[in-house]
């Protein structure tokens, strides 16, 4: 299972950039949008949980 996170702030609350909904070549460029802390770019992807909650872990 794929897990896609916030680089900043660690959070799964990720979707598309508003401003990008419109524009299908961002959609397609891999950019999201963190609702937790407003950051926009590639997030990273842990094959699984237990690789994420290490990543939570060093965040602290």
């Amino acid at each position: 299972m794929e897990i896609k996170a916030c680089i900043k702030c660690g959070s799964c609350d990720l979707t598309i950039p508003p401003e990008s909904i419109k524009d299908i070549r961002a959609v397609q460029s891999g950019i999201y949008y963190c609702r937790k802390c407003e950051w926009t770019g590639i997030p990273i992807v842990f094959e699984d949980e237990e690789q994420y909650k290490k990543f939570l872990e060093s965040k602290c």
